[in-house]
């Protein structure tokens, strides 16, 4: 995943080459925080709802194939987690503006669905 917000080394070594040990720091320092909790400064700094509409659709598709709560089969839980993840690519989608003005109203409210299921299941995630 690339986040926009990064600034490229090579550009940034032939502009300013004073600058690289700083970016280096950083790199490393983000590398770190990345392995330790999951996620960066930069993550955050950058747009925390990126990070979170690219990670989990992954993470919940990773979900389809776990048990869900009891009282769902696991057809009921699949299509749960699906309407979860792609209500977060909706989102995705509004926030990278690629869609036209129909585009985006639909595809807010599939995220609004697909929020309000997140906000019903959450507890079984």
């Amino acid at each position: 995943m690339r986040i926009a917000f990064r600034s490229d080394w090579r550009y940034n070594l032939r502009r300013s080459p004073w600058r690289l040990p700083k970016m280096l720091w950083h790199e490393a320092k983000w590398f770190c925080q990345r392995g330790w909790r999951g996620y960066s400064d930069l993550e955050v700094m950058g747009g925390l709802n990126y990070y979170l509409c690219d990670m989990l659709p992954d993470a919940l598709r990773d979900l389809e194939n776990c048990r869900g709560p009891a009282k769902l089969t696991d057809a009921q839980w699949q299509r749960r987690i699906e309407c979860m993840a792609s209500g977060l690519e909706a989102a995705r989608g509004v926030m990278d503006q690629a869609e036209t003005f129909a585009q985006e109203e639909r595809a807010v409210k599939r995220f609004r669905r697909g929020w309000l299921v997140m906000l019903r299941w959450f507890w079984w995630l």
